[in-house]
């Protein structure tokens, strides 16, 4: 028996309107799809590792060069950072200049890091030896530094220098050196002063103006010998550094003689050092035109006395400790705290001059 039909507009019961579109259905949730079950070890067989990860190639080094250390913190050098009057910049920096605290010049630069025995990293910290100049092509040659090129010691070390100096025995001074230093004590007085200090440093320049002229003149006939003109060439720039220290030396002095409100005589310490520089001039100069080493012998005898009479200078005023030092020469000479560690820093120029002197009485006359 068949089932009686649907009248129109149902829809199994459901009125619907004729003509009309039946509304969609909704689709059913899709399930996610499961995973595949695992299979039992006597099917899949023994399992394998996962495969490392593959190292990145190494870079080729380029023929002739030495590889880059990796970045890190310890690669970087460190920052030179701000550097104080008369004293070097950083050592770490790779490409520095020394500054020459004397005639104000600045040392050749350097392409690597200089060896120790050049600056001192630590200003103050205690003594500082220092001989070997790096030469223009980057090796170090054994060039020794004059004073004007040593960097400025600290107050520690000036202090040691000086107890160096008053306990080293000195020079036994030739008898043309003996007569110049009677010759000081009876027109100043065997008292120490900074007046008659000034009188000596108008003298102590004359020495190296000498040997630079000399130098020169030797140097106009034997430049084509390579080898011996570079030499030349180096004894000239000492000489010349040499006598550009001493002038500082004079200046300071000069100053320091102003501040103190002294009036000195005109006679005495402006005329008569001229002609003690004159006489002494003629004397110098004869005895290295007979023999160079007469001249560097009695160099050597004055400088060593001028060394120890700075010392117990500053010893036997130790109120000199309390003075401060203000200098319009301390950009290109050098700051000090004090009056005494100014005073020390010169006596200790003056036995670097005297150490150079020695060493010309040792090599000779440049052939």
């Amino acid at each position: 028996m068949r089932p009686a039909p649907t009248p129109a507009g149902f829809d199994h019961g459901i009125p619907v309107q004729i003509g009309s579109v039946p509304a969609p259905r909704r689709p059913a949730p899709a399930t996610p799809p499961r995973p595949p079950a695992a299979l039992p070890p006597s099917v899949a067989g023994p399992s394998r590792p996962a495969p490392a990860p593959r190292p990145a190639p190494a870079s080729r080094p380029t023929p002739g060069t030495s590889p880059r250390p990796a970045p890190g913190p310890t690669s970087r050098p460190p920052h030179p950072g701000p550097s104080r009057p008369g004293h070097p910049p950083h050592p770490g920096h790779p490409h520095h200049a020394l500054r020459r605290p004397g005639p104000g010049l600045p040392l050749p630069r350097h392409p690597g890091p200089l060896p120790p025995a050049v600056h001192d990293p630590r200003p103050g910290s205690g003594s500082v030896d220092v001989r070997l100049l790096p030469s223009p092509d980057g090796d170090h040659a054994d060039r020794p530094l004059t004073a004007a090129a040593t960097p400025r010691l600290g107050r520690r070390a000036l202090r040691h220098e000086q107890l160096a100096t008053l306990a080293a025995p000195r020079r036994r001074y030739s008898l043309l050196a003996r007569l110049l230093f009677v010759t000081m004590d009876l027109l100043y007085g065997r008292r120490r002063t900074l007046e008659k200090f000034q009188v000596l440093e108008v003298v102590a320049r004359i020495p190296y103006q000498i040997w630079e002229n000399a130098a020169y003149r030797l140097f106009t006939r034997r430049h084509r010998d390579g080898a011996l003109a570079r030499r030349i060439h180096e004894r000239i720039e000492e000489n010349r550094e040499q006598q550009d220290n001493e002038q500082w030396h004079l200046l300071i002095v000069g100053e320091l003689v102003r501040a103190s409100g002294r009036k000195p005589s005109r006679v005495r310490f402006r005329v008569l050092p001229l002609l003690l520089a004159l006489s002494y001039y003629h004397v110098a100069w004869l005895m290295f035109v007979l023999a160079p080493r007469w001249s560097y012998r009695l160099n050597a005898d004055f400088e060593d006395h001028a060394e120890h009479e700075y010392a117990e200078y500053v010893a036997e005023h130790p109120e000199l400790e309390t003075v401060p030092h203000r200098s319009a020469f301390a950009d290109r000479y050098g700051a000090h705290a004090t009056v005494a560690d100014l005073l020390r820093q010169i006596g200790h120029d003056e036995r670097m001059h005297k150490e150079e002197s020695e060493r010309y009485l040792a090599e000779g006359r440049l052939r």
